[in-house]
């Protein structure tokens, strides 16, 4: 029969009283340390609009402190853990009982029946059950200050929510700027628009914005507001290096701008712009120098040109000559600093260079699927180049790629006579010569008869095969002997003879030269006879004119 339940029951009542009270004392003074140190972290931040570094040192101490104060009074309440005779040791204590309490609630235990004697546990079992239907276990019972504790907690709870209601916009910046994000308090005025040179900079950001001026250009502040109307626009600015500060006013516009310009800067510097009660987050400003770069054109003759021998470029050459169909090659160098890309556009396509990192600068080369592959057709390019700050050389790379020009074969032809009988072998001296290689060589011949239709005839006279490893023939000197016999011509016929020359330009179309035609006359003997009369007889005055010429006695006009 177990005497003590009811004994038993009331200690473990004043037991989850004891623990309750120990955990609303530790819950809180939790919340009255979360309250007093976000209270603190606002007043702080709110004050002095800390960045985002010192935000981060304020939240490392917040933790800190919130890690000493549970350490130290939080964790001494919490790590309690009181057994059913502790808290009737504390019952006896306080109604000055001697140890027969907890002796008889062991007593009556069932791993306790062999202890000592029978009788005398009984009897001390009987003892307590007795009295203690009378013993009032709460007796020194304390709240230990929940009662203070806890109010304090509720009205900074109920504080705090009528702050949050109350200022919404203030609590939503504050959160976020708490866990380290970019918000800003709500100010009277606010900073719309932060322009740099015309490129819109953030207001605000989470670290430190970083700009780069090309070195010698002017630096254009302008700011948008919008809200209350300040009476002063200013720029807080310190120079990186000598570490001196200015502070430049700002004047507005018919734009509704707020502007100021420098001529040049000298050295980079931290910006803010304040208006009014609003802020602009630091922008650093870097003077960097614009990229300089190395244009190095290597051309490549074509097969037709009959060499493999490559031409580079005069260094700085924006406007180069190549032959049609040669292979055009373009590396690209930073000289003064590394370049992100280059770009070059030839009409309407643009082609991204690949990069060799393996060299010294870095070297950027044309990919080989691009017109200048082989070249066809006149282009004008322009290059693109970025560096590693965004800029790009000034003025902007343009240039021309022509076409070298490739002229035709010149052809020249000549005969003794020009008076010929039907049956005649007339002999055509010719020379011919192109720049860089002859394919052909062919006579054109028309029959013009006195009655009937002209009659077109061709004859190739020089073919010109050659093997693609051979050198190329510029320049061809021969005879050509022309049949009358086959023509079948008759007295008063003529028979024109023009000389066709083709050069060799690969798998390009060749271009045509053309001699000066001549023309034969078809005669008899009488009209042989008669032009080689007429041969001597200008043989004979040009002599004449040659001994005149040597002897000085040339004739004298009155």
């Amino acid at each position: 029969m177990n005497r003590l339940q009811g004994l038993r029951t009331r200690l473990r009542q004043l037991r989850h009283w004891r623990a309750a009270i120990r955990w609303g004392n530790a819950l809180a003074v939790l919340v009255i340390a979360l309250l007093s140190f976000w209270a603190i972290a606002f007043l702080l931040d709110w004050t002095f609009h800390f960045d985002r570094w010192l935000r981060a040192v304020v939240l490392v101490g917040w933790g800190a402190a919130l890690s000493a104060v549970v350490h130290r009074w939080l964790w001494p309440w919490l790590k309690v853990r009181e057994s059913l005779s502790e808290v009737a040791l504390s019952v006896e204590r306080a109604h000055d009982i001697d140890s027969d309490l907890v002796a008889a609630l062991e007593f009556e235990e069932q791993h306790s029946l062999a202890w000592g004697s029978p009788r005398l546990t009984a009897a001390v079992v009987n003892y307590v059950a007795d009295f203690s239907e009378s013993l009032d276990v709460y007796r020194g019972f304390q709240y230990a200050g929940l009662p203070q504790r806890a109010g304090c907690a509720a009205g900074g709870l109920l504080l705090g929510v009528v702050l949050v209601l109350s200022c919404p916009q203030e609590t939503r910046a504050f959160w976020n700027r708490f866990w380290l994000g970019t918000a800003r308090y709500p100010t009277h005025t606010v900073i719309t628009e932060l322009l740099i040179n015309g490129d819109v900079v953030p207001v605000h950001h989470a670290v430190v914005l970083r700009l780069a001026l090309p070195q010698g250009q002017p630096l254009n502040l302008a700011v948008k507001l919008a809200g209350i109307r300040p009476t002063q626009v200013t720029a807080q600015v310190r120079g990186l290096v000598s570490g001196e500060r200015a502070q430049w006013v700002l004047t507005a516009d018919a734009d509704n701008h707020y502007r100021w310009q420098v001529s040049q800067l000298r050295e980079a510097m931290i910006l803010t712009v304040r208006a009014g009660d609003a802020e602009s987050d630091r922008v650093q400003v870097d003077v960097v120098p614009l990229p300089v770069v190395d244009l190095a054109w290597t051309v490549t003759l074509p097969e037709y040109a009959r060499t493999s021998e490559s031409k580079t470029v005069s260094q700085g050459t924006r406007g180069l000559s190549a032959l049609q169909g040669s292979k055009i090659d373009l590396n690209v160098v930073g000289l003064n600093k590394r370049l992100k890309s280059v770009e070059l556009q030839l009409g309407e396509q643009r082609h991204s260079l690949k990069v060799d990192r393996t060299t010294n600068p870095p070297t950027w080369s044309l990919p080989p699927d691009t017109a200048l592959a082989a070249l066809a057709a006149p282009h004008s390019y322009q290059l693109f180049v970025t560096d590693l700050d965004g800029l790009s050389p000034q003025p902007p790379i343009l240039g021309e790629i022509r076409l070298m020009a490739d002229r035709v074969p010149r052809v020249a032809v000549a005969v003794v006579s020009r008076k010929v009988l039907p049956t005649a072998t007339p002999v055509l001296t010719f020379g011919v010569t192109d720049d860089f290689g002859i394919r052909s060589i062919a006579a054109q011949i028309v029959v013009v008869p006195m009655q009937g239709e002209q009659v077109m005839l061709r004859e190739t006279i020089w073919p010109g095969t050659q093997a693609l490893s051979a050198a190329p023939t510029v320049t061809v000197r021969g005879e050509y002997a022309l049949s009358l016999t086959s023509l079948r011509l008759e007295k008063g016929d003529e028979v024109r003879v023009t000389l066709v020359a083709e050069d060799e330009r690969g798998t390009f179309p060749s271009h045509s030269g053309f001699s000066e035609p001549l023309i034969f006359e078809v005669t008899d003997r009488n009209g042989i006879l008669e032009s080689l009369l007429e041969i001597d007889q200008q043989s004979a005055k040009q002599l004449d004119e040659i001994i005149e010429r040597e002897l000085g006695i040339g004739r004298t006009t009155r």
